[in-house]
C-alpha cells in the first residue's frame, strides 16, 4: 500500500496544526507512527492524488493467477449450508441464480453492514428474529448483528476572510481544481478533509479520546444532499474515538435484495454525548487562536447564541453524524457475546469465516481503513496455516441453478 500525505492543501490546514499547538497538541506529522497524539496534514493511500485502493494493491498483482476466478456484477444471496457446514454461495449474475460450491472455506467479507445480513439470511443469527422472518436457524447466536460500532461526530462551522473550497463548487471552479488534479494529481479533488489531530483529554485515558477533522470548507447536510455554504468557511469536526453507544444491524425482510436495517445508536451513552459537548467547546477555541485571529470572522455552527450546556447538547443531538467507520456487528473474542473465534471462525458451524470491519470488538482510536487491510493479511496468514494443517478435503461439484 501507497501512504502520503495529502497533496496541495489549504494554507489554513496549517494554520489549523498551529492553532492546536497553542492548545498544547504538538505537530506530528508521523501520526501513523509510535506516538499517535499530535496535529497533521492528513495520511492518505495515494500515489499522485489517485487512490491506491486494497484491489490497485493487493488484487490487481495477483488478478493473473491460474487459481484466481474474479467475478463482478454478482449480487451474493446467502452462504450455501450443508447442516453446519458451509459449502458455496449463492449469487445472481446476470439474472441466472447460481451456486458456487467450495473444497475449503467461504470467507465472507461484506462489510459491517452486508456480513451480518448474510450470516442471517443463511440461517446464523438470533432465533427469534429469523423466526420473524421465516428463516430457519442453522446456529441460534442472538449477538449477529450486534456491537455495531461508530465514531459519532459534531462539527463547528466558521466564517473566515480568505477563499475557502466550499467557493470553488461552480463550473470555473470545479474546471480549475480538476485541472490542478490532472496536472499535478494535488488540491481538493484528492481529499476531504485534509488535517487531523489525535487528543488526550481524560487524565486516565492511556490513548486519544478525540479526533478532529478540519477542512477549509463549509456545508450543510440536508435530506436531498450536500449544500455548500456560500461564504469563505472552515469545519472543525471532532469525533469521540472510543465510543460507549452500542447499535446493530437486522433484516428488513427475508428477500436478500432488500437492505438491512442499520441503527448506529448514536449518543446512546451519555459519556459520548458529554464527550462531544466538551470538544465542541475545543474547536470554538481553535478559531480563537492567535493564529486564527488574522483570518477568522463569525462562527456558524453551532451559533454564538448556543454556549450553555444543554443547548450544546441538543446542537449535538440534532446534528450528530457517522464517520464511515461502522465495525463491530461480527464480533471477535472468547467471549459470551462473540459470533467469531480469535481465528475468524464463525462459532456454531465449520468451513466459514467472516474476514473484514465487523470482526472489530472495539472501535480503535481512528480511521478503519488501514485497520481492516490488517484484518486481511492477518485473515489470510490463519487461512493459509489451518489450510496447511488440514486432512485433504473433497472437492464438491458446482451446481447451477435458474
Amino acid at each position: 500500500m501507497r501512504v502520503i500525505q495529502a497533496r496541495g492543501v489549504h494554507r489554513l490546514v496549517h494554520t489549523f496544526i498551529d492553532a492546536m499547538g497553542e492548545l498544547g497538541v504538538p505537530a506530528n506529522p508521523d501520526y501513523n507512527g509510535e506516538r499517535q497524539i499530535g496535529a497533521s496534514v492528513v495520511h492518505v493511500t495515494q500515489k499522485r492524488g489517485w487512490r491506491w485502493s486494497a484491489a490497485r494493491g493487493y488484487l490487481d498483482p495477483a488478478r493473473n493467477r491460474p487459481n484466481l476466478s474474479i467475478v463482478t456484477g454478482a449480487f451474493v444471496r446467502r452462504i450455501v449450508m450443508n447442516g453446519r457446514v458451509a459449502v458455496g454461495v449463492e449469487y445472481v449474475k446476470d439474472g441466472v441464480t447460481r451456486s458456487e460450491r467450495c473444497a475449503g472455506e467461504v470467507l465472507l467479507s461484506a462489510s459491517a453492514m452486508n456480513s451480518p445480513k448474510l450470516l442471517m439470511l443463511s440461517g446464523i443469527g438470533d432465533p427469534v428474529h429469523l423466526a420473524e422472518h421465516g428463516i430457519p436457524v442453522i446456529h441460534a447466536n442472538a449477538n449477529v448483528g450486534r456491537n455495531l460500532q461508530e465514531h459519532p461526530a459534531a462539527a463547528v462551522k466558521g466564517f473566515v476572510n480568505v477563499h475557502t473550497t466550499n467557493l470553488d463548487f461552480n463550473s470555473l471552479g470545479m474546471l480549475r481544481n480538476g485541472v490542478r488534479f490532472a496536472m499535478f494529481g494535488s488540491g481538493p479533488a484528492s481529499y476531504a478533509f485534509p488535517a487531523l489531530a489525535f487528543v488526550k483529554v481524560r487524565p486516565e485515558s492511556t490513548e486519544p479520546d478525540v479526533q478532529f477533522h478540519f477542512a477549509a470548507s463549509g456545508w450543510d447536510e440536508t435530506e436531498s444532499g450536500v449544500r455548500m455554504l456560500e461564504r469563505p468557511s472552515v469545519t472543525i469536526q471532532p469525533n469521540v474515538n472510543r465510543p460507549q453507544s452500542r447499535g446493530y444491524v437486522k433484516l428488513r425482510s427475508a428477500s436478500p435484495e432488500d437492505t438491512p436495517i442499520v441503527q448506529p445508536n448514536l449518543l446512546e451513552s451519555a459519556y459520548d454525548l458529554d464527550t462531544l459537548v466538551a470538544r465542541l467547546r475545543m474547536a470554538r477555541s481553535v478559531l480563537k487562536t492567535r493564529a486564527f485571529r488574522p483570518y477568522f470572522v463569525a462562527e456558524r455552527n453551532p451559533g454564538a447564541d448556543v454556549d450553555d450546556e444543554e443547548g450544546l447538547k441538543e446542537y449535538v443531538r440534532n446534528n450528530a453524524r457517522i464517520c464511515f467507520h461502522v465495525c463491530g456487528s461480527v464480533k471477535m473474542g472468547v467471549d459470551a457475546a462473540a459470533v467469531v473465534d480469535p481465528r475468524l471462525r464463525v462459532i456454531g458451524v465449520s468451513r466459514l469465516r467472516v474476514i473484514d470491519s465487523s470482526i472489530i470488538p472495539q472501535l480503535p482510536s481512528g480511521n478503519i481503513n488501514a485497520i481492516s487491510m490488517v484484518i486481511g493479511e492477518k485473515g489470510a496468514d490463519l487461512v493459509l496455516a489451518d489450510r496447511h494443517a488440514a486432512p485433504p478435503v473433497v472437492v464438491l461439484p458446482k451446481v447451477h441453478s435458474q
